[in-house]
């Protein structure tokens, strides 16, 4: 099998040319911007050809990369605030803080706060140094909606008190939502629990008609105009009962609803769980149940064994060898696996006995990087 790094190599020694971003090679955030976008296509479907080349036989060979905008795609941004600097971790160098003036990749709304941000807190507001574990403000977490333009702006700080008045009055008009979260632990982590709203809970999406709010910790795929591609894409594949394991806030229960008979959503994360309950009330749906719980837990004693489709959205690992049992045992007619991860997705599909792959679409999420998200449809034999 042929690493993806090894292709990105090759293609370098033909195709280089200068970065649109003069960080390019110090911050951590894009690893192909020396390579133009038509290379970048092809080399991510030379790597899946490579990976997937026990299963993409015949037709299945002539899958596509759906592109992206090459640019201004991000609908989220975390910025790190340590040693007087406003920016990305360096390119593998966890201690080290590049200095982040723009960034190519995020939408221009989001673009715009960020630079008035920096302008406000650097030599103004107190930073925290992750190595020593002191100070205040860790993380500016900037959220922008795809197609309504909506920003929202976290602020993660070290201690439960709102040091940032003067901050917020200058940028507040320019946003949608504002929120204070603590993360008091030593954990480098960009989220913690929002112990002040300042404007607006949530900022909200529209994909087609489908209203879908997102607030300070809900998943939500990092480019808005490849998920709506790609929701649209499982939307001609579904009829029936559908169960949607890992279905975080909704997105694709409620996208394809109105396709279907019913829909079964699981999800852990109770955050989660209360987002997508709310988009379902917002947008008059009735025939979608969302459940709190784990799936291999669900999966053990399903509310109903019986069902058309099975959509699985699972993290970057994968699933497990007890759910993959779980669910070839449920016999569901169809699989729809959404990946982020090539890897895991193959490992995956070797579990999946007695299903072949009838469909094969990758999608190019993360221009700029050498990630990919991937769309097997699989039927049963």
């Amino acid at each position: 099998m042929v690493k993806i790094d090894e292709i990105i190599s090759n293609y370098r020694k033909q195709f280089s040319s200068p970065a649109e971003c003069r960080f390019f090679g110090l911050c951590g955030g894009c690893s192909l911007q020396d390579l133009p976008y038509r290379q970048q296509l092809e080399l991510k479907r030379e790597f899946i050809k490579s990976l997937f080349k026990d299963y993409l036989t015949g037709d299945l060979l002539d899958f596509e990369v759906v592109a992206s905008k090459p640019f201004r795609y991000r609908n989220r941004m975390d910025f790190v605030c340590a040693f007087g600097k406003v920016g990305l971790r360096e390119a593998g160098n966890y201690r080290k803080v590049v200095d982040i003036s723009s960034c190519s990749l995020m939408q221009q709304s989001s673009e715009g706060v960020f630079k008035r941000l920096r302008e406000l807190i650097i030599g103004n507001v107190e930073d925290y140094d992750y190595i020593r574990h002191q100070g205040y403000l860790r993380y500016i977490v900037l959220r922008q909606t795809g197609f309504t333009d909506q920003v929202m702006v976290n602020f993660v700080v070290a201690r439960e008190e709102n040091l940032l008045n003067d901050v917020i009055e200058e940028i507040k008009d320019r946003v949608s939502s504002i929120n204070l979260n603590l993360n008091d632990r030593k954990a480098e982590v960009s989220f913690g629990k929002v112990f002040q709203t300042v404007k607006g809970e949530f900022i909200e999406e529209l994909f087609d008609n489908i209203k879908l709010r997102i607030n300070h910790h809900s998943f939500f795929q990092p480019n808005s105009e490849i998920s709506l591609k790609l929701y649209q894409r499982i939307k001609e594949e579904v009829y029936g009962d559908l169960l949607d394991l890992y279905c975080g806030a909704g997105s694709i229960s409620l996208f394809v609803a109105d396709r279907v008979k019913s829909v079964v959503g699981v999800e852990l994360s109770e955050d989660s769980v209360a987002m997508a309950e709310q988009n379902k009330r917002i947008n008059n749906i009735e025939n979608v149940d969302f459940f709190l719980a784990d799936v291999k837990k669900f999966l053990s004693y399903p509310p109903k064994t019986e069902f058309d489709i099975i959509v699985v959205d699972p993290p970057r690992a994968g699933l497990t060898p007890k759910i993959i049992k779980k669910i070839v045992e449920l016999n569901c007619p169809k699989i729809i696996y959404v990946s982020c991860n090539p890897l895991s997705l193959k490992r995956d599909l070797e579990g999946l006995k007695g299903y072949r792959l009838k469909s094969f679409q990758a999608f190019d999420m993360f221009p700029q990087t050498k990630y990919v998200e991937s769309l097997a449809i699989l039927e049963k034999l």
